[in-house]
């Protein structure tokens, strides 16, 4: 079996589950639809899984964590998953069953599926959350066409004949998607094709079914999961020279994490208050909270932007140490030294009490007491770079 990239899964998922789960709590009126009658006693709830389920996903994705870990949190996010998609049995939304029953199972599977060694390049391998975005697509199209009984229900009842003009792209798009992600060796022309024809018919759908039904989780998937993989031939080879685990990340995305946990906490004690207490003025509590659920995202987006500039000037100096590492490992010794007044960097002061200098430059000339001096300053600076000073001694 050809190894199979799940990082991608690990942020989509999270993010889908968190944003689903911030709705549940600040705008349950958007849950209102009878698609969602299963659901609505236990939205609060639910909720608070989805986004503990969404934040778990992206922190094992950006912080290393032990396999156990792993696995319970890719399992508790299938499994409410899961629960969302019964949830639409009783009203026989069919396409929510197989989609949401269809990425989760994906999830469930993810941590026990073959990795790559190392750093693969863009078109080699499984990118499992296409591939299971694709398999969705293509048996919901293909249902809609073997078993037009199942959508006769009182939700798709009035939209039958659009269901029919669904199914086709819903087949052909998702099939292509899974083809290209199986045969990697394709010309990138057919793959682009491939993501636009899916992508195109996740959005199609999303506008002229999804929508009209007033389904938020159908929007979130069909709408967001359909950009992405729409625009995922460009966005790919970009996303991929972002470091889950560096520092600007880890702390992009606690700030993020952070701000969007005060909030969603604030809203839902506020909305309690409101809930409970007598008022002589009637409310509008659903004018509050769809204003609320903009200013979340609106916090969310500038703690994040921010977190990335402070990241980035914090995490300057060990960037610039590791590429020293780097060209010392390679015998390059003129590689400049990085100047830094972060604090950890400043302690990290390294005598070289068991390898001096003098054993490192020996008795040679310039360049041997240049190369002791290199690798002392070096060694001053960051006790990290011991090993790749003790290479070049």
């Amino acid at each position: 079996m050809p190894p199979v990239r799940i990082e991608s899964l690990r942020w989509a998922v999270g993010i889908l589950l968190g944003t689903l789960g911030a709705m549940m709590i600040i705008t349950p009126h958007h849950f209102s639809s009878p698609i969602y009658g299963a659901l609505r006693p236990f939205i609060a709830f639910l909720g608070i899984a989805f986004i503990l389920s969404g934040i778990g996903l992206v922190t094992i994705q950006s912080m290393r964590q032990r396999r156990s870990i792993v696995v319970v949190t890719h399992l508790f996010a299938a499994i409410e998953m899961s629960v969302l998609a019964y949830s639409f049995v009783p009203v026989a939304s069919w396409t929510g069953v197989m989609t949401f029953g269809v990425l989760a199972l994906g999830t469930a599977i993810a941590p026990f599926l073959p990795r790559p060694p190392g750093q693969l390049p863009s078109n080699c391998g499984i990118d499992l959350l296409m591939f299971v975005v694709g398999l969705g697509a293509a048996v919901t199209g293909l249902s809609i066409l073997a078993l037009p009984g199942l959508y006769t229900g009182p939700v798709f009842g009035a939209l039958l004949a659009p269901l029919f003009a669904f199914a086709i792209p819903f087949l052909v798009g998702g099939t292509a998607l899974v083809c290209v992600q199986i045969w990697t060796y394709l010309p990138r022309q057919v793959h682009c094709a491939a993501h636009l024809l899916a992508g195109g018919s996740l959005l199609w759908y999303c506008v002229g079914a999804v929508v009209p039904l007033n389904a938020w989780t159908g929007i979130a998937y069909y709408g967001g999961l359909g950009t992405l993989v729409l625009t995922w031939p460009w966005l790919e080879s970009r996303l991929r020279r972002v470091e889950a685990t560096s520092l600007q990340t880890r702390l992009a995305l606690a700030e993020g994490v952070a701000i969007c946990l005060s909030v969603v906490i604030v809203v839902f004690l506020v909305d309690v208050i409101f809930a409970t207490r007598p008022v002589t003025e009637p409310v509008d509590l659903r004018a509050w909270n769809d204003l609320s659920f903009v200013l979340l995202a609106a916090s969310v987006l500038m703690a994040a932007l921010a977190g990335i500039v402070v990241a980035r000037r914090l995490g300057a100096p060990l960037k610039a140490l590791a590429s020293v590492a780097d060209k010392l490992a390679a015998g390059d010794v003129t590689a400049p030294l990085p100047q830094s007044d972060v604090a950890e960097i400043a302690r990290s002061g390294y005598r070289a009490t068991h390898h001096p200098p003098s054993q490192w430059s020996g008795v040679g000339g310039g360049g041997d007491r240049a190369r002791g001096r290199v690798l002392l300053h070096l060694g001053r600076v960051s006790p990290n770079l011991s090993q790749a000073c003790g290479r070049l001694k």
